[in-house]
């Protein structure tokens, strides 16, 4: 590594919406890192989960925060929308498995949001499970809909 090539320390900054932030800025990225408490189910459980917005220095846009709200407030519905994709991804890969508890089956790794100023919004959820600990799922979504799934290594 060159003098030159040598990765800047994150910035620590407070959001007002977002809460404290990691900023980290390199010749190829830039982007926040943070970790908020989510709703995961109706009775108002809540789960501390990590995220990465990536966004330029003026920080992540108004969409992106929106659906950080949005996200934060009602992260069960989206659980809801993932349940039958994960399922039926499982039975693909030759394993019938109803999910009864995704809490307890599931972990959330990391929401991810991309830097975009036009809808649909595109953001990630990175989740590990007791169901396959050798993969990591990724499922993508568009606004409010999960479009893809990917079994990971």
């Amino acid at each position: 590594m060159g003098l030159f090539n040598k990765p800047r320390k994150p910035l620590q900054i407070q959001h007002d919406v977002l809460g404290p932030l990691l900023y980290h800025s390199s010749k190829d990225d830039r982007y926040y890192e943070g970790t908020g408490l989510f709703i995961v189910d109706e009775r108002g459980a809540t789960r501390s989960i990590s995220f990465v917005m990536y966004a330029n220095d003026q920080g992540p846009s108004a969409a992106q925060q929106e659906l950080y709200k949005k996200l934060q407030t009602g992260f069960y519905t989206y659980i809801q929308k993932m349940i039958p994709m994960l399922e039926q991804e499982f039975s693909l890969w030759g394993k019938n498995i109803t999910i009864k508890d995704f809490n307890n089956e599931f972990s959330v790794v990391l929401l991810s949001m991309q830097q975009e100023n036009e809808s649909p919004i595109k953001w990630q959820v990175i989740l590990d499970t007791i169901h396959d600990t050798n993969h990591q799922i990724i499922i993508d979504f568009a606004d409010d809909e999960p479009v893809d799934i990917l079994f990971d290594v």
